[in-house]
């Protein structure tokens, strides 16, 4: 048995995280002797699990609710995982424009990047203006890079939560 202080020591959580969570249900505390704390071995590897968890991003209440629904061996944990799965994978495609963009900026021949076409049109694209009526395929031209369509995601989707989330920022 471990006092949940030889527990912090060996994971490097802090005692007011042990404590947390088991107060969340998410860590068990075994027993206690002496109105301390005690956990089995196998506390070791729940708190790994704990923060394998968080290193996949997933919140306290995402977690508890895998680790509730696994303790009741019920499977529905998978879908939550999949659909969890899905908005990173948009998250990542949202990071990934992002780059693009960046590092369009970084390499774009014009000295001042709203002069640049490329930009110029995924701002009337973001403005729902149409792109042919901001800049011409000669200008396009002259801004050359391997980046694509900066204003369209790797399917042609515009990424509206993206915009919608910086405009939101914006505001505030």
């Amino acid at each position: 048995m471990l006092t949940i202080g030889q527990l912090s020591t060996a994971t490097g959580i802090p005692t007011s995280t042990l404590r947390f969570w088991e107060r969340r249900g998410l860590l068990a505390a075994d027993a206690r002797q002496g109105g301390a704390r005690r956990y089995e071995q196998d506390a070791l590897t729940e708190v790994a699990l704990l923060r394998l968890c968080q290193d996949a991003g997933l919140t306290l209440a995402e977690i508890g609710q895998i680790v509730h629904e696994r303790v009741a061996q019920s499977p529905s944990w998978r879908g939550f995982v999949r659909t969890k799965m899905d908005r990173l994978e948009e998250n990542i495609a949202q990071l990934q424009h992002a780059h693009e963009m960046l590092a369009h900026a970084l390499e774009c021949p014009y000295p001042d990047i709203s002069q640049c076409p490329k930009f110029r049109t995924a701002l009337a694209h973001r403005r729902g203006v149409p792109a042919e009526s901001v800049t011409g395929e000669s200008e396009l031209a002259t801004c050359a890079d391997a980046l694509g369509d900066l204003a369209l995601g790797d399917e042609g989707q515009e990424r509206d939560g993206a915009g919608e989330q910086h405009q939101q920022g914006a505001d505030h």
